[in-house]
């Protein structure tokens, strides 16, 4: 998966509660946390769910709901805004986030309008004062009953259909609109409103495809081998508990095919010294070790020490044993100047390309980030490059489609780096994705390549 900006939360996130949960209780919670504390809803979700053995069924409900009114926070505010006899500003925030809640279900899935009604009602008590139980049944019944009332916004009006209908701040809407054509516009963020479907990258030093499938099928889940990379499965769908089980026992680890894509593009070899300049949590650092075989050398380095312990689990679960790990800002890689045969800088950025899989960034992203952002990739970019030995290869990797974060960077780095120069990417990519190559990068988007949106660029330092 693709590589979001730093989250101010640790991977041991404290729990939202001990023992069995209400469902909605708990999606009320890690709302309340995502939208008061910038909390990550990822790492709530994966880290932050009540010890013991949850219900799949519960765990589903919770996920579900978090992400769907994440998914369709303006479309879900501007219903309740059309049916509510107050503002929305004068909507207590605690009542506001138990409205969403009710009303995504209502719209969103096939509970049924009665329960989704009284359980809704019912988790929020002790969380309400009467006066706003009242009030959070009666919006809910006429949300159920009056499911047109809210007519929302036709394609006819596309700015409106994608800020409301699709649900996306208008700021994104209208750089979308200037990057792409409408019609690309429209199927981008229709693509990523859809639920991020499941990868599973298979750790062929232990297993394969065709045995990883038969464990998924034995266990009563489902997938199918991928068509673009023979050492995934794609569309998996499996218990929770079995998809710990199959990561815990080293078989396969969660990867989207873009970021596949990426070390692909690196394409490390037998004999070679590659580093990973922004490693944690080490997926990609796997996969190249993995590709270059037992006798390529891959150095991870990041400086996030807390991160880097994440990687060293993935090092050791995977039993890969050519990889190197050490603490190191890649700005500064000065004693490792010239060492690389290749070197990937997969940098922080907004993630505005993984929002199937993290619709909450739409919403703590902002226009000011976009350059910001830049200027930081442009300084790794920077110092990594002296990394690389003459003659040596340069890969830049970002999970979003901004100018700012893709091609301004590059083009600025190419500038203050004379000695680098684009190589053609097209034969390290999928035969269907090499027409979308061009100067030695790609832009891959979910809506023509079916992955993340990712940007990666192939670069050749000068002998």
């Amino acid at each position: 998966m693709g590589k979001v900006e730093e989250s101010r939360e640790s991977h041991e996130e404290p729990r939202l509660g001990e023992g069995p949960a209400n469902p909605r209780q708990l999606a009320f919670k890690i709302l309340c946390r995502v939208h008061r504390q910038g909390a990550y809803l990822n790492l709530l979700l994966r880290y932050g769910m009540p010890p013991g053995n949850m219900d799949p069924r519960d765990r589903a409900l919770v996920s579900d709901i978090c992400y769907g009114v994440e998914r369709y926070r303006n479309t879900l505010d501007f219903t309740i805004s059309k049916l509510s006899s107050r503002p929305l500003s004068r909507i207590h925030r605690d009542l506001l986030e138990f409205l969403r809640i009710g009303v995504y279900q209502l719209a969103f899935t096939d509970i049924p309008a009665y329960a989704a009604i009284h359980e809704t009602v019912e988790a929020a008590k002790g969380h309400l004062h009467r006066g706003n139980l009242g009030f959070l049944n009666a919006l809910l019944r006429r949300a159920a009953e009056h499911p047109t009332a809210a007519a929302l916004p036709g394609v006819d009006n596309l700015r409106e259909y994608l800020e409301i209908t699709l649900s996306y701040p208008r700021w994104l809407v209208d750089y979308v609109l200037e990057l792409y054509s409408p019609v690309d516009a429209l199927e981008l963020f229709r693509a990523q409103n859809r639920k991020a479907g499941l990868t599973l990258r298979c750790n062929t030093y232990r297993t394969d495809t065709q045995s990883l499938l038969s464990r998924l099928k034995e266990a009563g889940g489902r997938g199918r081998p991928s068509q673009v990379f023979g050492d995934a499965l794609e569309e998996v769908e499996l218990p929770f508990e079995v998809l710990v089980a199959l990561i815990g026992e080293g078989l396969c680890l969660v990867q989207d095919l873009a970021s596949m894509a990426v070390c692909r593009v690196v394409d490390p070899g037998p004999g070679m010294r590659v580093i990973d300049a922004c490693a944690a949590p080490g997926g990609k650092t796997a996969y190249l070790a993995q590709l270059g075989g037992p006798s390529c050398r891959v150095v991870a380095v990041d400086l996030n020490t807390s991160r880097l312990k994440a990687l060293e689990k993935t090092v050791s679960l995977l039993a890969l044993e050519n990889v190197e790990i050490i603490p190191g800002d890649a700005r500064r890689l000065r004693d490792l100047a010239g060492e690389a045969d290749a070197v990937l800088v997969d940098a922080p950025c907004s993630g505005l390309g993984t929002l199937s899989r993290n619709p909450d960034l739409k919403w703590r992203r902002t226009p000011e980030d976009l350059p910001r952002m830049g200027d930081l990739q442009l300084e790794l970019l920077l110092g990594a490059a002296g990394a690389v030995r003459p003659g040596g290869l340069l890969v830049y990797s970002v999970c979003t489609y901004s100018e700012e974060e893709t091609v301004k960077v590059v083009e600025e780095f190419l500038g203050r780096r004379p000695d680098f120069s684009p190589e053609d990417i097209a034969p390290f990519l999928p035969p269907t994705w090499r027409e979308d190559s061009h100067r030695g990068s790609v832009q891959l988007l979910p809506h023509r390549h079916g992955t993340e949106g990712m940007y990666i660029a192939r670069l050749r330092r000068s002998p």
